[in-house]
């Protein structure tokens, strides 16, 4: 089975940037070790947009994030980003991003559509495990150059739920940075032993209800199972933020991605400028040979 690699690309960029390599020639020669580590084709998708479809269900939607940077490290930060992506899109490079999209709809959408294909996720974004299959890995980019591989073989060992839960879990806990409330109260570890007790939310619930008729006499339910079974609402909200699956029949998303991966490109001249204009045609040599080394 042919291979196809997808990066998130804003995940990427943070990794790198906050580990020192804030220069847009550290930043590139990552990405280029990342190619050429990994073989086969890249896809790389990048968040320049919030959801639509997710501020339309809920407006706070990743609301109130904060930056350790200050306003001035957060400008470099900005540009060199924005120097990154132009680069990559001129290095004969599918690049995903924008138009009321968000990387995770893009990955998301892609894993339904290379069905011919087994597809590596790169990403520390847990959002990414639901798409786990046998032809889906995720790849988590660990410590000192160590990559950690999920699989559906070791997805409990390293998650703690099965992956056919995951959804209901993360639905559970929320996700604070997005902004997406879970239900109160319940964290990872409450959310993991019930569902590992019972399955999905609705058969913890079902299994749950009838303690609320038992007696004072009788076992009734917990502070937890109370939170859990009032909790509905809080649930529902968070899974339709969550799920990535409800971005599978989108006919708009799915002719995006055709046309942007068509619209595949290389130009040195436009790489040339994006990096003359942060002062970096110093590393536009080495951008240059590792485009000639991808380019089949």
């Amino acid at each position: 089975m042919d291979v196809v690699h997808i990066l998130d690309g804003n995940n990427f960029f943070s990794r790198v940037f906050f580990a020192g390599g804030r220069s847009i020639s550290a930043v590139i020669n990552a990405f280029i070790q990342v190619r050429r580590k990994h073989k086969g084709r890249f896809i790389v998708v990048f968040d320049t947009t919030k959801s639509a479809r997710r501020l339309a269900r809920y407006p706070e939607y990743k609301a109130g994030r904060k930056s350790s940077l200050t306003p001035e490290e957060y400008e470099n930060f900005k540009k060199v980003l924005n120097a990154f992506i132009r680069v990559v899109k001129n290095m004969k490079v599918s690049v995903l991003e924008g138009e009321g999209y968000e990387a995770d709809d893009y990955v998301a959408i892609l894993t339904q559509m290379l069905k011919r294909f087994h597809v590596f996720i790169h990403s520390t974004d847990q959002d990414f495990f639901q798409l786990v299959s046998d032809r889906v890995t995720v790849i988590k980019p660990e410590t000192e150059g160590n990559y950690t591989h999920i699989t559906p073989e070791n997805f409990f060992e390293i998650v703690g739920v099965h992956q056919q839960f995951f959804v209901d879990y993360k639905s559970m806990i929320g996700d604070k940075s997005d902004n997406i409330p879970g239900i109160d109260g319940i964290g990872p570890c409450k959310a993991a032993k019930y569902i590992n007790e019972y399955g999905c939310y609705e058969d913890i619930v079902d299994a749950l209800k009838p303690k609320l008729c038992e007696t004072k006499k009788c076992k009734q339910p917990n502070a937890t199972e109370l939170k859990i079974l009032n909790g509905a609402n809080d649930f529902n909200l968070a899974r339709t933020l969550v799920d990535l699956s409800l971005v599978y029949n989108d006919s708009v998303l799915k002719n995006l991605v055709r046309e942007k991966v068509a619209s595949t490109k290389q130009d040195f001249n436009e790489i040339l400028e994006a990096l003359t204009e942060i002062d970096s045609e110093d590393c536009f040599d080495v951008v240059k040979a590792a485009c000639r080394t991808f380019q089949k």
